[in-house]
Order: C-alpha cells, then structure tokens, then sequence
C-alpha cells in the first residue's frame, strides 16, 4: 500500500512537471514554503510585499547593492539569478535587469538582496482591535526595524510607499504608530478611508446606571473602542472642542457620577458658567454650592474658593494616614471641592484683560498650584481659546487633558493636550470626522455622529481614544429634579457664610494681618493692631498681600535681622506654606527684595531639616529656648 502512495506521488509530480514545467513547480513551491513561516494576515498582504520589493528603491534601501556584489571574470558569461528558485521571482526579475549590465568585473547578487530586503519588511493585516469599523484586508500596517538608521531616514520612506501600494494621496491613508518591537517604526495603512469604531459607541444616561463611580477620584465617563468603561481620576482638567463636539457630555457625566457624593456631604462643587449653557440646568439643584454666570460674580466665586482653600490648610492634621499632613482625606468636614469653570476661555481672556481680575486670577493659579493636598480641584471647559488663554502657570498644574473634535487650525491645542508627538503617532483630534458612514446626512447630524470622541491623557502618559456617554435633556432635567432645592430656592451666586465657616474666615483674617505682630522691630514704633475685615466683603487674603505692609512699613522699614527673627518663629507648615506662595507669585518673583526673602526662608527650612536629622526632637518639657538675634 505503501509502495502505491509513494507512486502516485510521483506520477503526480512528473505530470505537474510535464503540465506546468519543473521551473513553475518549483516556483509554487517556494512561495508555499514561504507563506508557511507567515500569519494568515501576512499572508493576505503578500501581493503588497511584492509591489514594494519590486522597486529597486526599496530593496536598496534596505539591502544596498553594495553588501551583495562579489568579484566575477569579466571572460565568463554572467549566469542568471534563478529568480524562479526565488518566492519573490518578478522582485528579482526585475531588478536583475537593472544591474545586470553593472560593472563586468561585477556579479550582482540580486536574489540574497531581495531575499534581504524581504527579511526586514512585514507587512500584515490590522489585528482586529485596531481595525476600524469598515473592517478587512484593505486595514494593514508595514513594520520595519530601524537597524541603527535614524528613525526619521525611515519615516522618509512614506511617501514612496503610499506610491507604491496606491494608497490614496489623502493624510488618513498612511499614519505613524507604536511598533511590536524595539527598535522598529509601524506605518498604519488604509487603502480605503476607515470608519471610527467608537461612532457606533454612543451611550446614553442608562450607561451611567449600570458604571456607577465607586469613588468620587475615579469617574466612569466614557468607553473605548472595544465598549470598555474608562474612568477619568479627578484632577486638575482642561477639556478642549468645538462647538458641537461635546463639551457637555463630559460636565454632565462628572456631575452624573457625582451626585450621589455630593448628596452624601462629601463633594462640592462650585460653578461658573458665563453663557448660562451647560451648567444652567443644575441652577436650582443641590448639586451646587454657587452658580456664577456674570464676570464680577465669577471673580468673587473664584476668590472665595481660594479663602476656603485656605482655612483648609490650616486644619490639615497629622494622623497615621497622613503622616505629615500632606494629603486630602475626604469626610463631610473636609469634603472634595470642584470648581468648575465652563466656557474657561471667555472667562480667562476677560480676568486676564482687566485690572480687578489681577487678584482672580492670582487666587485661580494658587489653587492649581496647592489645590490637590487640600482636595481642591479645577475643571476647566473651553472652545476657541488662544494661546494665551492657558498660562503656563497653570498649566504646568493640570494632570488631565481631554481633547474632543477641533478645526484644522487648532494644532497648537493638539500639541498641547495630547503632546509634541501625538499627531505623529495618530492622535490628532483634527480629523475626528463622521467618516464615510456621514456621506450624504446634513452637517448637523453628522456632527452629532461624532459628538463625544476625542482623546484623553494623564501627566505624560500616551493619549487614550474614548466616546464620552451622553445624557440628553430629558435625563438631566431627571438628574436636576431628584436633588431639586425646595420651591422657590434656586443656587446662590456665593455662598452665604455663618457659623464655623464664618469664624474660620475671620481667624484666618486675623491670623494674616497679625503674622509678625509678635516680633517687631526694636526701633520701630508700636503699629496699631489691625481693623478686622468683615467676612462678607470676601477680600482675596494672600499671605504676602497682608504680609507686606507688616513686614516692610513705609515708616519704618525693617531690618534683614529682623525679619530672620519673624521667620524664624513660623512652625514648619506655616514656612512650608509660606515658600510655596512665595515661589508661585511671579509677580513678586521680579523684585529682589521679596526674592531674598525667599532664599532666607530656604535657608531656614535647611537648617531645620539638618537639626532634625543631627539631633532628636526634644520633648515638651525639654523644648529649645527661643532664643532671639
């Protein structure tokens, strides 16, 4: 039986060779033989693997001539490279007839360089979870390693490889993105223009009943393109789109995941809205503490912010958890603040255009810049901002950046919120569009298609692609309604302060106009004590602002002396604290005078740190005299 197999084979074979020729035959073999070592995907792209190993540019660039030549006897006949022994046989066909009129005391080596070529280029179709929704073959990507090229010599290759393959000469056909490998650059490549999965990811308020926030530092808003919940960690955010591309889903969705901590005493958040848009319908909930829509009521809102901020800080305790009293525990005394600030752009270029928005806007920089130990966050919205809506001071602050769809001319926030490489690596929001699937609807509701997608990234992390879930009016009217003020009552523009609050407002005004009251200066006369402010005026209380006209009188300017002694009586969180504003003022930052008082204070924090680790604390009992200069 065995002997007949073996015969039949071999009749099959001398039939095949009869039929189609021994070179055919073997040329089917070796192409089998090859697409055996290759996925099936690799395999589906193995006509695109040979329209670039036919352009002896390719070839050369990956195998330069140079490396496959070998000396030959100018009297010999050149013999042919046998490109039918070769899986790529047209790729060495043709490119033996460009060489091989080459030097005569030269044999090009023309079927090992194709061969090496091939061994550096794989092309392969999109594994299914970076397919698009229209998904199929015609979604690959090239991978090549850079074998210590520069990485942009590489990149160069783009064009000639859209040419090669006929992609479409459109900026969607061909992107950059994160190789498999070290050392390697993918080429992301559509022949067709791909359909955004996440447009057929529209959640709507049931999404939220069923992602309820566990936390309220960790807020379930939006999926990924596999249907996967993504939570945004609360943190200083700036959220950036067009109009339409849907700002208010994500305030909406921080609102929805919120309420019931809110409910709960754990959460406040304070609003501003200048155009009475987004958060206009939360105006007669219980969801918010205050509701600014007016520039001169927003100003006031943020600077109450920032005095509560620090009356805050100055019941900040040690305990196990927070050893050094540097970290936010949430209760109902101490509850997580959000200042939510919609439309963040009209309000930044008119505080930042006016005089009076001077100390707003200081107040707004303190607190991104010590709002997150005191659990003090701000959520920012805009659309059309400038460059210079978002100082760099406060921007250094924000941890979370989400980026929804922008115009064409908006790079420079592409760059900014998503990072100098994003575009590079496709993540780019300019091209969120309807895609194909939009063709032939109106504007409206192809933009509506679209709504809700953008990016997210944390610190320096790799942006995320998500669609926001999205409540409609009924759903927050619903939401609004279940925390509704009682009839008649509707969100006051600042709140009213009474009782505890009220006393911490006073004391912490106390406390500031007094700060060196205790130590004056020998020579100088006996100021009169300060005229305490009534709370309601709710003054910006800067320690500094209160400080100078103390610490440097007009009459009778102190010595450096004296001041040292002043510092010198300050516990640790109050120097700590008092460095922190000092270094976020770049106004005072300018003056030499506040400057050297800076380095006095460093000064004294190091040489507290050296006694402390040189000599053991003392007891009370045993306290250090306080010695004086």
């Amino acid at each position: 039986m065995e002997t007949i197999v073996i015969a039949l084979v071999a009749v099959l074979v001398v039939a095949a060779v009869a039929l189609f020729g021994f070179r055919k035959v073997v040329q089917k073999l070796v192409v089998a033989r090859a697409q055996g070592r290759l996925n099936d995907g690799a395999v589906e792209q193995w006509d695109r693997l040979l329209a670039l190993l036919e352009s002896k540019s390719v070839v050369e660039f990956f195998a330069p001539s140079g490396d496959f030549t070998k000396e030959w006897d100018a009297d010999k006949k050149k013999p042919s490279p046998r490109a039918w022994a070769s899986p790529y046989r047209s790729a060495v066909a043709k490119l033996w007839a460009k060489r091989k009129g080459e030097s005569p005391n030269k044999l090009a080596l023309v079927r090992q360089q194709v061969q090496a070529a091939a061994d550096q280029i794989w092309i392969s179709t999109l594994e299914d979870e970076f397919q698009p929704a229209n998904a199929g073959p015609e979604h690959f990507f090239i991978e090549v390693p850079l074998n210590g090229r520069p990485a942009a010599e590489v990149e160069a290759l783009a064009p000639t490889l859209k040419s090669l393959l006929m992609l479409p000469q459109r900026d969607w056909s061909m992107a950059m993105s994160d190789a498999s490998e070290p050392g390697s650059l993918r080429f992301v490549c559509h022949a067709v223009e791909p359909a955004d999965r996440l447009v057929a990811q529209k959640n709507g308020a049931s999404w939220f009943d069923a992602n309820q926030a566990q936390s309220p530092m960790l807020l379930p808003l939006a999926v990924n393109d596999e249907g996967e919940p993504v939570c945004l960690a609360v943190h200083h955010t700036f959220i950036y789109g067009t109009t339409g591309a849907g700002k208010g889903s994500v305030l909406s969705g921080i609102m929805r995941q919120l309420a019931p901590f809110i409910a709960a005493g754990l959460v406040e958040v304070y609003a501003i809205d200048p155009n009475g848009a987004e958060l206009e319908k939360f105006a007669r909930s219980g969801l918010l503490k205050a509701y600014a829509t007016l520039q001169d009521d927003a100003e006031e809102l943020v600077k109450y912010v920032y005095n509560l901020m620090n009356v805050r800080s100055q019941s900040l305790v040690r305990s196990e958890e927070n050893e050094y009293g540097d970290k936010h525990v949430i209760s109902k005394e101490t509850p997580l603040v959000l200042l939510v600030i919609d439309e963040a752009s009209s309000y930044l270029d008119s505080a930042q255009s006016t005089r009076q928005g001077k100390e707003p806007m200081n107040a707004l920089s303190m607190i991104y810049a010590q709002g997150r130990k005191r659990g003090f966050f701000v959520i920012a919205a805009a659309q059309n901002a400038r460059a210079e809506t978002l100082p760099r001071n406060i921007a250094a602050n924000i941890q979370n950046w989400v980026l929804l769809r922008v115009g064409v001319m908006d790079g420079y926030f592409n760059n900014l919120l998503l990072g100098e490489e994003a575009v590079r690596l496709g993540f780019d929001a300019t091209k969120i569009t309807p895609g194909p699937a939009a063709e032939g609807l109106p504007e409206d509701k192809a933009d509506k298609l679209t709504a809700g997608i953008g990016f997210i990234r944390r610190g320096s992390n790799m942006p995320v692609k998500v669609r926001f879930a999205h409540m409609d009016g009924p759903s927050l009217r619903r939401l609004a309604d279940k925390y509704a003020l009682p009839e008649g009552q509707s969100v006051p523009k600042l709140p009213t302060m009474s009782g505890q609050l009220q006393a911490s407002f006073e004391n912490l005004s106390v406390e500031l106009s007094t700060v060196s009251a205790d130590a004056p200066a020998a020579s100088a006369p006996v100021a009169a004590p300060p005229v305490k402010k009534p709370a309601v005026e709710n003054r910006l209380k800067s320690y500094f602002d209160e400080e100078e006209a103390i610490v440097a009188p007009k009459a009778a300017p102190r010595s450096q002396v004296d001041e040292l002694a002043v510092i010198r009586r300050w516990d640790d969180v109050t120097l700590d604290k008092r460095i922190s504003i000092l270094e976020n003022d770049p106004a005072k930052m300018k003056q030499l005078a506040w400057r050297a008082r800076l380095d006095a204070m460093k000064a004294e924090q190091r040489t507290r740190k050296m006694m402390a680790h040189y000599r053991p604390a003392p007891s009370d009992d045993e306290a250090l005299p306080d010695l004086d200069f």
